[in-house]
């Protein structure tokens, strides 16, 4: 179905059958994102442990409270070249809010794989592609992840063919909220690591969920905050320097 304006132009998701408007039927998303745990900023790059040693699970993880994801993402043969671990994409609308209650809602969602620069992919190693977003229309972008503090964009991105793009890792800024990122020394920026319950708040009762199984190996467990397969003291040091850290009100659980 064709949806037109008064002016002649096209108005309609991305999903419609639109020909005459030369929409195409999804978008690319081109994404960058690092994890404190997992990092090295040497290397400038993130640790692959997990997929490296067969922990990473092949379909996604967020099925479960308190993300509740119903996506079917997984991987059949082998796992995907220099994965570190799967995040949870959020397209968002409206404009969101530091503090409070959210102001903005989610329109679509995806499963991918972060790779060890960074960049989010789908299971088949290409850009992540959103089916229901309206062509032309703004969005932010959430990333979230089972064990780092979610962060939501400090600006929209515009629904546009070969411009559909955003990279958390330039700044600590290109997070919406007050150092909702680590400041990294070679001027990256990265996911504060240690929300192991993954409500949008580093605190205590991370601690608490780290102390119940504080001493697990070859694992792929939530309070692994290193993502190193181990779940020991290590861990707990990554959520002692980062505790007290609040979420902005649009990632919190």
């Amino acid at each position: 179905l064709d949806i037109y304006d008064l002016n002649g132009g096209c108005s309609l998701a991305i999903n419609a059958i639109a020909n005459d408007c030369n929409i195409p039927s999804s978008l690319p998303l081109s994404l960058k994102v690092l994890l404190e745990g997992a990092y090295d900023p040497t290397e400038q790059k993130m640790s692959k442990y997990l997929s490296e040693n067969e922990l990473l699970p092949i379909s996604q993880p967020y099925n479960s409270y308190p993300w509740n994801y119903a996506g079917t993402e997984s991987f059949s043969n082998r796992t995907p070249d220099n994965v570190v671990d799967w995040v949870l994409i959020e397209m968002r609308e409206g404009t969101p809010s530091e503090t409070g209650s959210p102001t903005t809602q989610v329109v679509e969602t995806k499963a991918g794989l972060l790779l060890d620069d960074g960049q989010v992919v789908n299971v088949d190693n290409e850009l992540l592609e959103f089916e229901n977003l309206v062509y032309g229309e703004s969005y932010y972008i959430v990333v979230r992840h089972r064990n780092h503090l979610d962060v939501i964009a400090s600006m929209p991105v515009t629904a546009l063919e070969n411009s559909f793009s955003y990279d958390f890792t330039t700044g600590m800024n290109m997070a919406f909220g007050l150092i909702q990122q680590k400041n990294n020394t070679n001027g990256t920026a990265a996911m504060f690591a240690g929300d192991f319950s993954a409500d949008g708040i580093i605190q205590n009762s991370d601690r608490d969920a780290w102390r119940e199984t504080a001493a697990v190996l070859n694992t792929y467990g939530q309070t692994d905050g290193n993502l190193d397969g181990i779940i020991q003291i290590t861990d707990h040091d990554v959520w002692y320097l980062n505790r007290s850290r609040l979420g902005v009100a649009e990632i919190r659980y």
